[in-house]
């Protein structure tokens, strides 16, 4: 079997190609197989990430909707224009979010059950003073918003508090029906105790305008208020949720038009069997006696279907009937 040698130069050139191979292959790039590298991205150990895209998706659509309610809401209460748009959705630490507020600001301790634990809505003075200036009112400004509330401002932080929560539970009967109540309404931030510094958290905040007067709407939303729900914020649940909602206020619908429908009711005296020789004969002034007595009972006819038994008398001076069955 015939071998052959590696010439010294055939060497050389292969230690080359092989160096240059290294030398070329730089990081995200292809390697010598032309297979393409691996994409990473950093990953905090410190902060898991506790919320997937698809979660993320779904509170958006919740609370876009929670904003449309309560804009409608609001425009009407104080009869001037009110407007609240999404901002942004992400993941935070409860510290992170209480540093972010300012001080003064009104936040709402809201118990949303079956969420486990509360949840926390803040409301920028501003736009929340140029509400209440309207309350009182005003034309809905909000001149000096770094003070201290007082006690009459404070009161009427209870019916915006009602809006609230009747635009949170319309937002989330989507997904799961809720019953929200205000446990508190804190003024000062560093007063807020409601998870520990370090708890992951879904923070969304929106811009909240009253009149020309605006402002941030922060909530908070704890991972451990979210986790029993966590497997209904799915696109999917969602979809199915909202078709259902859908069909309800169908059938709603239907039935309210159903309700407007006029039906002919006819009351049936009694019969007869005659033959025709003697109808053919009847004369004004002749009697005929039917197969019901005086003290029998009629049959109430609605739309030529027989549905109840009545008896007959007067109302009023009027002819009527009584459903007796």
């Amino acid at each position: 079997m015939a071998s052959k040698q590696t010439a010294q130069w055939e060497i050389e050139a292969l230690l080359q190609n092989v160096g240059g191979a290294k030398r070329d292959q730089t990081p995200g790039s292809a390697d010598s197989y032309g297979v393409p590298p691996r994409k990473t991205q950093p990953y905090d150990f410190r902060r898991p990430s506790r919320f997937s895209k698809e979660h993320f998706r779904v509170l958006q659509t919740v609370y876009e909707m929670f904003a449309r309610h309560l804009g409608s809401s609001l425009s009407s209460y104080l009869r001037l224009n009110a407007r609240i748009q999404m901002r942004s959705v992400e993941q935070a630490t409860f510290d992170e979010f209480v540093e972010q507020l300012p001080n003064p600001t009104v936040i709402y301790v809201l118990r949303m059950p079956p969420l486990e634990g509360p949840v926390l809505m803040e409301l920028n003075q501003a736009p929340t003073l140029a509400a209440i200036d309207r309350l009182c009112g005003g034309p809905g400004s909000a001149s000096d918003h770094d003070r201290e509330l007082t006690e009459i401002e404070r009161s009427l932080l209870q019916p915006l508090g009602r809006h609230l929560l009747r635009a949170t539970s319309d937002a989330w009967n989507a997904v799961v029906p809720i019953k929200p109540t205000v446990e508190d309404v804190i003024l000062n931030p560093r007063a807020v105790r409601a998870a520990g510094p370090n708890e992951i958290v879904a923070l969304l905040v929106l811009e909240l305008a009253i009149g020309e007067v605006t402002g941030p709407i922060s909530i908070c939303l704890p991972y451990v208020a979210l986790e029993p729900i966590l497997g209904q914020l799915h696109t999917q649940v969602w979809n199915a949720e909202q078709h259902r909602d859908e069909q309800a206020r169908a059938d709603e619908q239907i039935r309210g038009r159903l309700q407007e429908v006029a039906l002919e009711l006819s009351v049936e005296l009694g019969q007869i069997d005659l033959p025709t020789s003697s109808v053919l004969s009847l004369r004004e002034g002749d009697v005929l006696r039917l197969g019901t007595s005086a003290r029998g009972e009629l049959v109430l006819y609605i739309a030529d279907l027989p549905l109840f038994r009545c008896r007959p008398g007067l109302s009023a001076g009027n002819l009527a009937v009584q459903i007796s069955g």
